[in-house]
């Protein structure tokens, strides 16, 4: 099973250093978690296709226990692997026992966490969906999505108390952290891609983010989950499961709404609007600081695709580039405080999958309508 699980990957792949790198790695875990009953499945989507450029420093496996149950593995020897991976730990332990929440975000199981071989693992129960989270009728996905962001609100620290508790555990976003951010992304997309239309529209908006301190302010301190995207949950009985907590902090009550709608723009833009206009018809007064928190995700987002550019050639990076001048026209039109047109998302899908291998094709199944 070793060989044919680190045989797989070689002949998926055209081996670069990384892959080479990742290989052994690969063999290396395999062969310290067989004595304690853990076996690695041959096909490992969160290591193969476009997320092979993204797994360089912590790997996501599927394996089985000795029971014979789906199980998570995510493994590491690299310091800033280490460091995510011990970071969920302590997040997990944490929102477990947080004094202020009167709420729970659901957490796969804990199985294993320890240190061997120079690696350290964390091993979690995979949770099982019936149905993808995009492919559900509008009606439930909204519901779904709304349970979950209204389940973060209430982990919202409120007093001194509060903030100290969490401080020792958590990163806390404030507004001069968001700004600086934001200055801090165009500089980084800036380097790496020169678009006279994109910088126009950066500098817009840093000039509003930089322009409603007291709005970003008001809705401080809660906790968010930053990456709150379909790969970054399972749905089962109806309910969300948080995965990826490295990807939560306490900071702006809308930045994992705003990442959540931004990847709704492109994969179900009817549940965007949906979810848009419920806000803007029961939180009007929060409407603003939703918008302000989406054009901050968005830098995000253009700066980390800016910053994969040059360790990306061929197709994908012709899909890193779509990537960008989609993003770049979401920007201009949350700016304008406009959508963007229907057929620009089709063209970019349209263009997008014609570029990406079947290995990437069947990879984004388990969570997304390719």
């Amino acid at each position: 099973m070793i060989a044919r699980v680190v045989s797989s990957l070689y002949n998926r792949t055209k081996m670069t250093a990384n892959d080479l790198e990742r290989t052994k790695f690969l063999g290396d875990i395999a062969d310290i978690l067989q004595p304690l009953g853990y076996t690695l499945h041959e096909e490992q989507p969160h290591i193969s296709g476009e997320r092979a450029h993204m797994s360089r420093t912590k790997m996501v496996l599927m394996g089985t226990d000795p029971k014979g149950n789906t199980v998570v593995i995510k493994a590491s020897k690299h310091p800033l692997g280490i460091k995510e991976i011990r970071q969920e730990k302590v997040a997990r332990d944490v929102l477990a026992q947080l004094s202020f929440a009167v709420d729970e975000l659901l957490q796969a199981e804990e199985l294993f966490f320890e240190e061997r071989g120079g690696f350290l693992f964390f091993v979690t129960a995979y949770i099982p969906q019936d149905e993808i989270f995009v492919t559900r009728p509008l009606e439930e996905q909204f519901f779904l999505a709304l349970r979950a962001f209204e389940a973060q609100e209430t982990f919202h620290a409120t007093t001194y108390a509060h903030s100290k508790e969490i401080k020792k555990h958590f990163a806390v976003y404030t507004p001069a952290t968001y700004i600086s951010s934001f200055k801090k992304f165009i500089e980084e997309i800036e380097a790496e891609h020169k678009d006279t239309t994109l910088s126009s529209y950066l500098a817009r908006a840093y000039e509003l983010l930089s322009s409603e301190v007291v709005t970003l302010e008001r809705y401080g301190n809660f906790l968010t989950h930053t990456d709150f995207v379909p790969h970054n949950m399972r749905v089962h009985k109806r309910a969300i499961y948080a995965l990826d907590l490295t990807s939560v902090h306490f900071g702006n009550k809308y930045e994992g709404w705003a990442r959540f709608l931004n990847y709704m723009v492109a994969h179900n833009p009817q549940l965007e609007r949906t979810l848009v206009n419920y806000l803007e018809t029961n939180r009007p007064d929060e409407y603003l600081n939703l918008r302000l928190m989406r054009l901050y995700k968005l830098g995000f987002l253009l700066s980390y695709y800016a910053r994969l550019l040059p360790n990306t050639m061929g197709n994908h990076r012709e899909i890193t580039l779509l990537r960008i001048a989609l993003w770049t026209r979401v920007l201009g039109a949350l700016l304008d405080d406009t959508t963007v047109p229907e057929e620009v998302i089709e063209t970019y899908t349209t263009s997008r999958n014609s570029l990406r291998t079947e290995e990437e094709k069947a990879r984004q199944r388990d969570f997304a309508v390719t």
